[in-house]
């Protein structure tokens, strides 16, 4: 089972992946968040934490205090740095081909989708990280 953090500024997103995660019984836990900052800066203080640090992000790129596009440059940083993979699936209401190839040139993304989030998402999501 896996610890799944999302980043995304709508609470209607939030309570739709944690009413699918919970009635599938998909992640071990689902944290939900609106500032990719607070998460950046908790990432930082935890790095050296196995146990502390997410298996998954799930990350929305349009957000008011830090969009995703600034919370992948400034993790690129010290993503190796980081003594857990950390897999980042990008789920985003753009259909931009360019927003996919930009978002996946990050190494630890590893998936970009289109909103919204559907249960046979998060189940494939909870199958291939297992």
């Amino acid at each position: 089972m896996w610890k799944v953090l999302m980043i995304d500024d709508n609470p209607v997103e939030h309570l739709i992946v944690r009413r699918m995660s919970e009635r599938d019984h998909l992640f071990e836990s689902l944290d939900c968040v609106d500032d990719a900052g607070e998460v950046l800066a908790e990432l930082r203080r935890n790095e050296e934490t196995f146990s502390r640090l997410p298996d998954i992000i799930l990350l929305d790129l349009q957000m008011p205090r830090m969009s995703g596009w600034e919370f992948m440059k400034r993790l690129n940083d010290f993503y190796r740095d980081l003594k857990k993979k950390v897999d980042v699936y990008v789920l985003s209401s753009s259909v931009s081909e360019s927003d996919r190839r930009a978002s996946m040139s990050y190494p630890f993304v590893k998936g970009f989708y289109i909103k919204p989030m559907t249960s046979n998402l998060l189940q494939e999501l909870s199958e291939v990280n297992q």
